[in-house]
């Protein structure tokens, strides 16, 4: 059996409008991983949260959330974290900052005094974040 021109030039007509209808693919996910320890000796109590965020701040609003994840926070220190998140949320020409929380009982116990640079710009997608109890002095993260 052998096509005409006449009958295969429509049919790849109608194909290559499908093909240009199709969704694109999304990017595969991308992941931020890392540790969270506390700067001094603690105990939790057993219902105790970890909470990761990566967030692209912006001046004079409220960072835009990219991703979170929230875990129990121990007992193992430092607690390991994956953040996963859409490698399309980010821009090489932006700047991305990751933070951690750890709260139990509706109250926070632990916080990131200073976000730390992730991602973009040479900063790292594997870190160690640490935090300090909630009310201290700041201090800048460890690099």
């Amino acid at each position: 059996m052998t096509f005409s021109t006449a009958v295969l030039a429509p049919l790849l007509v109608a194909a290559s409008a499908i093909a240009a209808r199709a969704p694109e693919a999304e990017p595969p996910p991308a992941k931020l991983t890392g540790t969270v320890a506390y700067s001094e000796p603690a105990t939790l109590p057993p219902d105790a949260l970890l909470q990761v965020r990566l967030e692209e701040p912006r001046p004079e609003m409220q960072p835009r959330l990219i991703a979170a994840s929230t875990a129990p926070a121990g007992p193992q220190f430092p607690v390991p974290f994956t953040l996963v998140y859409t490698a399309g949320d980010v821009s090489p020409k932006k700047r991305y900052l990751a933070r951690a929380t750890i709260s139990a009982g509706g109250k926070t116990l632990f916080v990131t005094r200073t976000p730390y640079p992730v991602i973009t710009k040479g900063a790292p997608t594997n870190l160690e974040i640490v935090v300090q109890r909630a009310g201290g002095p700041k201090s800048s993260p460890a690099h």
